[in-house]
């Protein structure tokens, strides 16, 4: 299991039509193998969509705590393994606050401040 981060989330009550025309364009932009961009308001992320992502297509339904109301949905989802070159992976670590350089470390083992 993964741990994680949502880069995109928009929510919001559309047409029908609307939502067509939304699912149209994505699937336009999986035909041509490019990059599907997402925005909502001043938020914006692209995604580089592999050739075979795994997919999935679910119907719910489900009911409050008393059993009434019943709030249904639709969902599809693609899903893939995001495969990182040594070197990105290095940045990324890099990139975290616990990271030190080798350097900063010897120092901090020299001066005798370190606590495991």
């Amino acid at each position: 299991m993964y741990a994680g981060k949502i880069r995109f989330r928009s929510e919001s009550t559309q047409s029908i039509e609307a939502i067509a025309t939304y699912r149209r364009s994505v699937a336009d932009k999986l035909d041509s193998g490019g990059a599907v961009p997402l925005t909502a308001g001043d938020e914006t992320t692209t995604l580089e969509i592999p050739a075979q992502p795994t997919f999935e297509v679910k119907a719910e339904r489900e009911t409050d705590s008393h059993g009434g109301n019943a709030e249904q949905s639709l969902e599809s989802r693609s899903r893939w393994t995001r495969i990182e070159t040594p070197a990105a992976r290095a940045a990324a670590y890099r990139s975290r606050r616990r990271y030190r350089p080798p350097t900063a470390l010897l120092e901090t083992l020299q001066a005798g401040l370190f606590v495991c």
